[in-house]
C-alpha cells in the first residue's frame, strides 16, 4: 500500500492510527513513501506499536517535512514502545520537540 500512496502527489494527510500489525519492513516502506510526499501536513501514527527501530526509520523520513515547514501535525501518542533511542530520533528530526507530553 505504501508504494501506491507515494504516487499520490499533493497528499496532505496520512492517517494510519492503530496499525499495530505493520512490520519493520512495512515501516521502512512507509518511510520511503513519506520521503516522496512533500506536501504532507498531517501524519497520524497513534497507537501503531511504534518502537525505537520504527521511530528511527520514520523520524529520519519525516524530518524533511519539518525542515521545509510543511508538517503541521504529527500524532505519536499511544506508542508505549518508543524508548530513549526513539525519542532521541524524533528530537533530532524536530529540534525543540518534547516527547514527554506525547507518550503516556
Amino acid at each position: 500500500l505504501a508504494p501506491a500512496v507515494a504516487t499520490v502527489h499533493g497528499l496532505e494527510q496520512l492517517k494510519l492510527p492503530k496499525n499495530k500489525a505493520v512490520t519493520a519492513q512495512g515501516w521502512a516502506a512507509w518511510a520511503e513513501a513519506i520521503r516522496q510526499l512533500g506536501a504532507l501536513e498531517h501524519i497520524d501514527l497513534r497507537g501503531c506499536g511504534l518502537d525505537d527501530s520504527s521511530s528511527c526509520t520514520l523520524a529520519d523520513a519525516v524530518a524533511h517535512l519539518h525542515q521545509s515547514n510543511t508538517l503541521k501535525v504529527l500524532k505519536l501518542s499511544w506508542n508505549e514502545g518508543i524508548g530513549d533511542l526513539g525519542k532521541q530520533a524524533w528530537a533530532k528530526a524536530f529540534p525543540g520537540f518534547e516527547m514527554e507530553g506525547y507518550i503516556p
